[in-house]
């Protein structure tokens, strides 16, 4: 015996169904893509999400966002002398990677909160020091230091000596 017409319909009717709610909440999930994201693209974070039950018997979800992600907040490149702006390190430490071709001596000091009348530092200040040797590919060093804030870096080298210097604000 074969099936009736009638139950083909109903199955038809249930595929079609079924196909607009999956192309819904397809929808739906692009559009909250398209919702959450920036400028820069979609924002990504990491996130705990903590089920309880209430006592109706549904779930309140409380989303803790955590912060645990290095992020970038100068890359510089130049030669020579050199300032860079005003940084902001919020995290529990920074690091500071320098990469640096042509040979001499080169230092990097890093200058927190603000400069007297006299031009003189009135915080503390990080110093990472090194030679860089006349090889072609050039040499890198990189330190973490522990004070956060707003800061500048000053660069002293020979205007022969091309670096770069990356800030990482680490969490």
């Amino acid at each position: 015996m074969g099936q009736s017409r009638l139950n083909t319909e109903r199955r038809a009717v249930r595929v079609a169904f079924l196909c607009a709610a999956l192309a819904f909440l397809a929808g739906a999930a692009v559009g909250l893509a398209l919702l959450s994201a920036t400028s820069d693209g979609v924002t990504v974070s990491n996130a705990a999400a903590i089920a309880t039950p209430t006592a109706a018997g549904h779930s309140v979800v409380a989303v803790s966002v955590i912060s645990s992600l290095p992020r970038i907040v100068l890359d510089m490149s130049s030669s020579g002398e050199g300032d860079t702006e005003l940084v902001t390190v919020e995290g529990s430490a920074w690091r500071l990677d320098l990469m640096c071709s042509g040979a001499g001596p080169i230092t990097i000091t890093a200058t927190f909160g603000r400069v007297d009348r006299w031009n003189a530092t009135t915080n503390p200040q990080d110093r990472l020091a090194m030679a860089c040797p006349s090889s072609s590919s050039g040499d890198k060093a990189s330190a973490t230091f522990p004070d956060t804030g707003r800061l500048s870096l000053h660069v002293t080298a020979a205007s022969t000596l091309d670096w770069e210097i990356i800030v990482t604000d680490l969490p």
